[in-house]
């Protein structure tokens, strides 16, 4: 699981934020297709101006905001692919990296079939 790009554990995952606003949660699996979703995390009334200074200072309840997100995650079907192949890739770009200045030649590197 990534949390804003940064890898931060598996599912359930349990955190802390100090501050609202735009949060983007990416889930992997293997055998499963990724799923990414962004999350506008919007303060509760307790927690927005004017009403954080009677629940903060006047009233230091210890008010906490739970947030649960679920989603389920869709498994990749007989020849979808959900990654690339890293050995196809990787001879790719080294023909890339060989390259003439004019252009790359035409690819030797077969083709690749993916496996379930």
């Amino acid at each position: 699981m990534r949390l804003d790009n940064q890898v931060v554990g598996t599912t359930p995952y349990e955190t802390n934020f100090d501050s609202y606003g735009t949060r983007r949660i990416t889930l992997y699996k293997a055998g499963y297709l990724p799923y990414a979703r962004v999350l506008k995390l919007e303060p509760p009334w307790y927690a927005d101006f004017p009403a954080d200074l009677l629940t903060e200072v006047i009233f230091p309840y210890g008010w906490s905001d739970v947030r649960i997100e679920t989603c389920a995650l869709q498994p990749v079907r007989e020849g979808e692919i959900s990654s690339p192949d890293l050995e196809a890739v990787l001879l790719r770009a080294e023909s890339l990296r060989r390259a003439e200045p004019a252009g790359p030649r035409p690819s030797t590197v077969p083709p690749t079939t993916p496996t379930p």
